[in-house]
Order: structure tokens, then C-alpha cells, then sequence
């Protein structure tokens, strides 16, 4: 028996092409899914895996940032701060001044007023063809009475040193102003030697009117000094030989270049000095104090804290004010008293 052999035919070989092709697909279709499942893990991993890390980063960064305006905001607190405290300083110091200048501005008011009630005299004596003014003021008494020679500060003479020469004649002492300088500076006159010389004749001559006076006792005079005055008063203490002065008293006025003088002064001293007076005020005094303890000399240096230069005019209500004021009086009464 022949086995018959089937061939066959084209339809059913491409129906069975198509179905190998399907497959085929099918099968690089599921590869292609799982493929892409990879690639999509792959990629997913790396994004899950860098969440914490960017969340920790983020957190970092904010803190950074927080930091930052911080300190920033506390930069601005501090500087703020600072131009406030700054400025409440400013406005402090100007307050200060203008009160300063209102007290004294309301003591020269009271001074003029004071001035006007007191017994006085005024003229005039020439030095080198040049006029001095001068005035004297007088206690209530007949003659013989002790003699004050008051020199003013740089300034010039003003109400202030006219007043104080009224409340020294009440207190007893016949006592005399000059106008020996217009208004200048210490500093311009001790550094300016012709200028200085010339100022010292016109006091040496102020000194023999106040001891020609009929009213004055002239071997019981004294100067006292007023700031620049208080250079004078002392060259006046170590120059004149003759009728020299009992005693020298000085308001807030050593200078340095008094250094010389003062040591061949042979007179009792007393420096009254506040201690927030300019720096060389202050560091000249203490030298004097020294030099009193270490020599013995008869030299008495009052130091008033919290005080400034001219605290007799600028701070006249003061406590200093008040006990420089009775400091003088009594040192001048003590070595201006009669001969027994």
C-alpha cells in the first residue's frame, strides 16, 4: 500500500507564517513589556532612593536659610540698635550743653542784677599808652579792709566776674576787675609770648591800683584767678617782691607753663578743679598736689568729680559751686586776717 504524502498548499502556508509571526510578536511584545518594566524600576529606584536625600538637603537649606535671615535680622536689630543708642547719645550730649548754657545764661542774668546793688567805683589806669578799664566794688565798711585783685578767664571781663566781685565785697573784700584781655583763648595767649608779656604788665599795673586804693589795706591783698586769670595769679605771686600777695587762689586754671613760676612761688595756694575739666587742667593739678605733698609746700588742691570747667558759672547751684565758693572765702579770710 503506497503511504500517500500531503503537500500543502499556499493558503495554509501563509496562515501558518502568520501565526509563527504572531507569536513571534507576542512573544518580543511580553519582552518588550518586562524590558520596559526594567528600565522603568531603574529609573524609579534611583528617584526613591534620592527623596530622603533631597528632603534632607531641603531641610538643611532652610535651616541655612533661617539662619541666615537671622542673623541677618539680628545684624539689623544690633545696627539699629547701635544708631539708636548713637543717636539718644547725641541728643543726651546736646541737652546737656544747652542746659549748661541755660544755667549760665540765667546765673550772668542774676549776676547783672546782683552787680547793680553793691558799692562800686569804676575807672581806668594806662600800661604802655594802652587804657584799662577796671571797677572796683566795696564792702560796707570805712577803710583798711583787705584787697582782691580778681582776674577774669579768657573770655574778658563780663558780668560773671563783675558779680563775683560784688559777693566778694559782701563777704568784706574790697575788691577790683580789670579788663586785662579781650575775649581770646589761654592756649592763644600762653603760646603767643609778645602777647603774653604784654598781659603780664597790665596785671603787675592792675595789682598796684587795687594796693593804691584809700579803701585797701595794701600789705592784706590777694589775686585770685579765673582759667586764664589763674596763669596770671600766679605769675603775679612769684614776680612781685614788694607788697607781694598773702596768698593766690585759682578757679580751674593751671597751665603748664605756670610750672616755672609756681615753683618760686612762695605763697599759700589753693587750685579748686573739677575733675571733667579738659585733660591737661585736670593732669596739672595733680601735679601741683604732688608736688605739695613731696615738698611740703603750702598748696591745697580741691578736685570735684562730675564737674566741669567753669562750674562756677555753668553749674553755680551745684554743691562744687558752693563749696569751692566757701573754700575760697574762708582761705582768704585766714591769710588776709590783721596782724596781731
Amino acid at each position: 500500500m503506497q503511504r500517500s504524502t500531503r503537500t500543502p498548499s499556499h493558503d495554509q502556508g501563509l496562515e501558518l507564517t502568520a501565526k509563527r509571526a504572531t507569536s513571534s510578536s507576542r512573544r518580543k511584545s511580553v519582552l518588550d513589556n518586562r524590558s520596559h518594566r526594567t528600565r522603568s524600576c531603574s529609573r524609579r529606584v534611583p528617584l526613591r532612593l534620592s527623596l530622603p536625600s533631597c528632603s534632607i538637603m531641603a531641610s538643611r537649606a532652610a535651616r541655612l536659610n533661617c539662619r541666615s535671615v537671622s542673623r541677618l535680622d539680628g545684624s539689623r536689630r544690633l545696627m539699629g540698635a547701635s544708631a539708636l543708642m548713637s543717636s539718644n547719645a547725641q541728643n543726651s550730649t546736646a541737652l546737656r550743653i544747652i542746659g549748661r548754657w541755660l544755667r549760665g545764661a540765667i546765673t550772668i542774668a542774676t549776676d547783672v542784677v546782683s552787680a547793680l546793688f553793691t558799692r562800686r567805683h569804676v575807672t581806668s589806669f594806662a600800661v604802655a599808652g594802652q587804657k584799662i578799664s577796671a571797677c572796683f566794688y566795696y564792702p560796707r565798711a570805712d577803710g583798711g579792709t583787705p584787697g582782691v585783685l580778681l582776674l577774669s578767664t579768657a573770655t574778658g571781663l563780663t558780668p560773671h566776674e563783675h558779680a563775683l566781685a560784688a559777693r566778694l565785697a559782701r563777704a568784706g573784700f574790697t575788691t577790683l576787675v580789670i579788663a586785662y584781655t579781650k575775649r581770646t583763648t589761654g592756649r592763644a595767649v600762653i603760646n603767643n609770648e609778645p602777647r603774653r608779656k604784654q598781659l603780664e604788665q597790665i596785671v603787675v599795673a592792675g595789682w598796684r591800683v587795687l594796693q593804691s586804693d584809700a579803701m585797701v589795706d595794701a600789705t592784706r591783698t590777694t589775686v585770685v584767678g579765673l582759667s586764664l586769670g589763674g596763669y596770671f595769679a600766679i605769675y603775679l605771686g612769684a614776680a612781685v617782691k614788694e607788697l607781694a600777695p598773702k596768698a593766690v587762689a585759682i578757679y580751674y586754671g593751671m597751665y603748664e607753663r605756670a610750672g616755672s613760676e609756681l615753683m618760686r612761688l612762695r605763697t599759700p595756694l589753693l587750685l579748686l578743679q573739677g575733675e571733667d575739666d579738659d585733660k591737661d587742667f585736670v593732669t596739672n593739678a595733680r601735679r601741683v598736689q604732688e608736688l605739695a605733698i613731696r615738698d611740703g609746700k603750702p598748696w591745697e588742691v580741691v578736685f570735684y568729680p562730675s564737674t566741669g570747667h567753669q562750674f562756677d558759672l555753668f553749674e553755680s547751684g551745684s554743691p562744687a559751686a558752693r563749696n569751692a565758693w566757701e573754700r575760697m572765702v574762708a582761705f582768704l579770710r585766714q591769710h588776709l586776717a590783721p596782724a596781731k
